[in-house]
């Protein structure tokens, strides 16, 4: 996804469990060529074999509550660090 890549680093697996309203748009917008779907009840898991970047990132921050980072363990806590920091902007009164 995009065109920023650590030229050192290798593809790896990157697992997504989306709400199950955002399947048809990842149907039919997929996030890159290499996405494979896995039907699960209400979620459902969306994995990737890329490279986590600044552009892969964005989009997993734009679904917000709709996504949730399950692999791999560093990206996730990336997200979810900037996720805590975007939300502490918004609990200040």
């Amino acid at each position: 996804i995009g065109i920023s890549r650590d030229m050192d680093e290798e593809p790896e697996r990157v697992l997504l469990r989306f709400v199950v309203g955002q399947l048809p748009y990842l149907k039919s917008r997929p996030l890159h060529p290499s996405q494979t779907i896995v039907q699960e009840g209400e979620t459902f898991l969306l994995e990737l074999k890329l490279i986590p970047n600044y552009e892969l990132r964005s989009k997993i921050l734009g679904f917000g509550s709709d996504v949730e980072v399950l692999e791999p363990l560093r990206f996730r806590e990336e997200i979810k660090l900037r996720l805590n920091k975007a939300s502490q902007k918004y609990s200040k009164e």
